[in-house]
């Protein structure tokens, strides 16, 4: 290998071990960030100073949310990506993710009489419905009647959070 060769591939190296380099020292920011975060948190948790946010409220600057939790914001709900307090959902894309919303049948689409299958069985999944602006899960197979729509308190439905 020649000497102009042998200065390309320590070049191309120090070009990769500089690129490792910055990565590295982006990762530790963050995780210095991360540490001083859960270091407040854990104060004002011992203060009685820390709310715990909600799933599916609305975004709240002083909250600190954790990963998978969400908020809605500006008309989306958010799925925070990692541990966040005071990054605005929208304006940090390291931070949050808008999350699509599954939509679930009405159950007033539902005819009198259609099997409503539950966690109890077997060989169908539980249905989950929106009814009244909340998501439900049905716990028990019934028959849809309304006698036994989703509400508090039932012991055939769990409301799984809003619609």
């Amino acid at each position: 290998m020649t000497l102009l060769e042998q200065a390309k591939v320590a070049n191309e190296k120090i070009k990769f071990i500089k690129t490792e380099n910055a990565t590295l020292v982006q990762e530790i920011e963050e995780l210095k960030e991360t540490e001083q975060n859960f270091e407040q948190l854990l104060k004002d948790t011992r203060d009685g100073l820390a709310p715990v946010p909600k799933n599916g409220e609305p975004w709240k600057v002083n909250l600190a949310y954790t990963t998978t939790m969400t908020c809605t914001h500006t008309g989306s709900t958010w799925e925070a990506l990692k541990f966040t307090r005071g990054n605005e959902p929208g304006s940090s894309p390291n931070h949050w993710k808008v999350k699509e919303v599954e939509k679930y049948p009405l159950w007033t689409s539902f005819s009198d009489g259609t099997v409503i299958y539950g966690k109890d069985s077997d060989d169908k999944p539980a249905q989950i419905v929106e009814d009244q602006g909340y998501i439900w899960i049905c716990l028990v197979q019934h028959f849809k009647s309304t006698m036994y729509r989703p509400k508090d308190g039932s012991t055939r439905w769990e409301k799984m959070g809003s619609a």
